[in-house]
């Protein structure tokens, strides 16, 4: 009976321990140019000090896969996952059904958003660009919506697909690279967001007179990656939630944030969401649309 009573006793304090185990995904790969390991360690450490504080297990992984991510969130099996904005896009209506609370890392805590610039030579007019069918064209490789921003131009200005336009995409490790490659005469049309733009051209005046910006999106896209808690998990809300209240910030925080070159880490709402998924979905809708046109 004692041996029963025992058994029962350890069972209940391991099941006990491993409802308060909270495990939590991140992607690291191609979010920034930033090395996995560095982030990784980083991650690991705010994470220890933040068992300290909360009294709560928590178990990282880092899937090499988003779809090993996506589908631990939708199993539960995740309390909270990081993925890039694009990927999220991609499976908006699968997530957002689990989605609890919302965040993202910004590089300007004034600007929580950024936005994107369409970049070509001084003396490449939109003329060129609408009868051309060989332009190359460049984006930032950690940054997938870049490439969507440029679609959406496109069908948009020239109510054409791109690919009667543009012969070669290239993407890019570095956005500095992007603007040397237009300034260079590489590529004739290229995609940046405004806060490279403004940094290269202050560090390189000389750029300013070379380049153009033919379109500006709106300010509304996430700098780097989405977070999300899954829906009604409370516990994890609000230990998560102390990353971005600058007075309770966990100390190994700021490294992880010097690595991004980010200022802090902000809760978006829905809203911010849905910005960024309606005009992900109108770019696919208008793809479609011009590209049944050209089908037969």
């Amino acid at each position: 009976m004692r041996s029963n009573f025992l058994f029962l006793f350890l069972f209940l304090t391991l099941f006990l321990q491993a409802q308060d185990t909270k495990i939590i995904a991140f992607y690291t790969k191609n979010l920034a140019r930033v090395s996995d390991k560095d982030v990784q360690l980083a991650i690991h450490n705010i994470l220890r000090e933040a068992e300290k504080q909360d009294n709560i297990t928590i178990q990282e992984k880092f899937p090499a896969s988003e779809k090993t991510i996506i589908n631990g969130f939708l199993t539960k099996k995740y309390a909270l996952i990081t993925l890039s904005t694009y990927t999220v896009m991609q499976n908006y209506s699968l997530l957002l059904p689990h989605i609890g609370k919302i965040w993202s890392i910004v590089k300007n805590k004034k600007r929580p958003f950024g936005r994107y610039f369409i970049i070509t030579g001084k003396e490449t007019s939109l003329q060129t660009i609408a009868k051309s069918q060989n332009m190359h064209a460049g984006y930032l490789r950690f940054d997938r919506m870049q490439h969507v921003y440029l679609h959406h131009f496109i069908l948009k200005k020239f109510h054409k697909l791109p690919k009667k336009i543009l012969s070669k995409e290239i993407s890019f490790s570095s956005s500095s690279e992007v603007i040397l490659k237009l300034f260079f005469k590489k590529i004739a049309i290229g995609v940046v967001s405004e806060d490279a733009y403004n940094v290269a051209t202050e560090l390189n005046p000389q750029l300013k007179e070379a380049l153009k910006i033919v379109a500006k999106s709106k300010a509304i896209f996430p700098d780097i990656g989405l977070t999300f808690s899954q829906k009604g998990d409370k516990k994890i809300d609000t230990l998560y939630s102390k990353f971005t209240d600058q007075s309770n910030s966990i100390k190994n925080l700021s490294n992880m944030l010097m690595l991004y070159k980010a200022e802090a880490i902000e809760t978006l709402s829905l809203k911010d969401l849905q910005r960024v998924h309606q005009f992900y979905k109108e770019t696919i809708t208008m793809e479609k649309e011009y590209d049944s046109k050209t089908t037969p």
